[in-house]
């Protein structure tokens, strides 16, 4: 396949899924705003599990000891660490959690996320049926120039992984 029919694959597969992905972009996180950030990228992974039919709650942000946390179906969950790491760290954490909550619920929708490491990327809540482009093809493997992540869970939290 060559570069021009791998983009407009990508782009159909993208537009039929947009309302589930969110946008992220940890160049424009800067750490006096990281907790407008930071709840502006839940409100968006929220409406996008919501939209697959995940039921979960988002009672805001709170900001304490230099970390950004996220209030979700009752729990704190620290997604940011303003005082200790990159605003692109965020990303796993906040993901990871997700997932979690996802998984809990038997949803097969998992967070599967379209990075450059630039670090600026979308996130898309889909089942694994759903990577799959209209040539039958899995859209992680269209070469679009950004590789395709999925959340692990590590002893220290939670981290990217090469799909």
């Amino acid at each position: 396949m060559d570069e021009i029919e791998a983009h407009t694959l990508f782009v159909q597969w993208s537009e039929a899924h947009y309302k589930r992905g969110v946008f992220f972009d940890a160049d424009f996180a800067p750490d006096d705003e990281a907790n407008d950030w930071v709840e502006a990228l839940v409100v968006g992974a929220v409406a996008a599990m919501t939209n697959a039919g995940t039921c979960l709650t988002f009672a805001g942000t709170k900001v304490w000891g230099g970390k950004v946390y996220a209030v979700l179906n009752g729990d704190e969950v620290m997604i940011r660490d303003v005082e200790s790491a990159a605003a692109d760290e965020a990303i796993p954490e906040l993901f990871g959690h997700l997932d979690q909550i996802a998984a809990a619920q038997g949803q097969p929708e998992r967070w599967n996320i379209f990075y450059d490491g630039d670090p600026a990327g979308m996130a898309y809540f889909v089942a694994p049926a759903e990577l799959v482009a209209s040539a039958e093809l899995d859209v992680r493997d269209l070469d679009v120039g950004a590789t395709w992540f999925r959340v692990t869970k590590t002893p220290d939290g939670y981290t990217l992984s090469p799909k």
